[in-house]
């Protein structure tokens, strides 16, 4: 990688196009001061939203630094009355010497889940998981992937714990690299919980007479997805600054989360899908 003096570029620093556009469509972000980074270069990038093998590139010394980010996948929301939202699934990034890697490696991709379904594990070789979401069936929110643990499953008004480590408590607590905690559902639904690397918590399902809540936000992390009500309001879907973002919930069929990550809301007929993981590696 080629880095003017003084400069801090991350694997954040780079976003990828849509499929299809090819290396000449991977572009830099402007900086917290709107500026384009300085010049840099990076020797191989690939790209995975299914199962698959990442093999090294050919010409290699061995030091060169590969920068590898996992999404895992979100949780579905809850069907029925007043259901709550599922968990978004975790980011995790990995930066280490292309040495140490095999000439390839397995690629597990968490698959996009249904209606009340647990969010699915993504995993790079043995060196990396991020963790799924947890699903909602009841009126709480499903918690959101963390570091080390999948978000927790709810099947009732108490939200489920964000996943490890340190996940948010079950009542929408926030986190950092664990996940935001579930919504708790009722006559007084309260929002998911917000994270950082870890997944968005579901937001909290509302009985009749109340609200849905929204799902919680998360900066790298997929968002949780929103709680329903029965027709009294309904809650958003919990945003993400690099994820997914979480899906809404209607008074029908719930919005599938979006990917990498996004839980699904709730819907007082079917709930929303949870949306697939991602894996994308940088050779620098």
């Amino acid at each position: 990688m080629s880095i003017a003096a003084g400069s801090n570029i991350l694997a954040s620093d780079f976003v990828d196009t849509p499929s299809g556009a090819g290396d000449s469509g991977k572009v830099a972000k402007l900086d917290a001061q709107g500026k384009i980074p300085n010049g840099f270069s990076y020797r191989d990038y690939q790209a995975f939203t299914a199962n698959g093998t990442w093999t090294k590139p050919t010409g290699l010394s061995g030091n060169e630094l590969a920068v590898i980010q996992l999404w895992g996948s979100g949780a579905g929301g809850g069907s029925g009355s007043g259901s709550g939202g599922g968990g978004g699934g975790a980011f995790v990034e990995l930066f280490i010497r292309v040495g140490l890697l095999g000439a390839t490696e397995a690629v597990v991709v968490g698959a996009a889940t249904a209606a009340e379904t647990t969010g699915n594990n993504t995993s790079f070789g043995s060196w990396k998981t991020a963790y799924g979401g947890g699903r909602a069936t009841g009126g709480g929110g499903g918690g959101g992937g963390g570091h080390s643990g999948k978000g927790a499953d709810v099947a009732s008004n108490t939200g489920g714990v964000g996943g490890t480590p340190i996940g948010g408590a079950s009542a929408g607590g926030d986190s950092t690299f664990g996940g935001g905690g579930g919504g708790t559902g009722g006559a007084t639904p309260t929002g998911g919980g917000t994270a950082i690397q870890g997944g968005g918590g579901g937001g909290g399902g509302g009985t009749t007479g109340s609200g849905g809540s929204d799902g919680g936000a998360s900066t790298f992390g997929g968002g949780g997805g929103g709680g329903s009500s029965a027709s009294w309001g309904v809650g958003g879907g919990g945003s993400s600054a690099l994820g997914g973002a979480g899906g809404a919930a209607t008074i029908t069929t719930g919005v599938a989360g979006t990917a990498p990550g996004g839980g699904g809301g709730g819907g007082e007929i079917t709930g929303g899908g949870g949306a697939r993981g991602e894996v994308r590696v940088w050779v620098l």
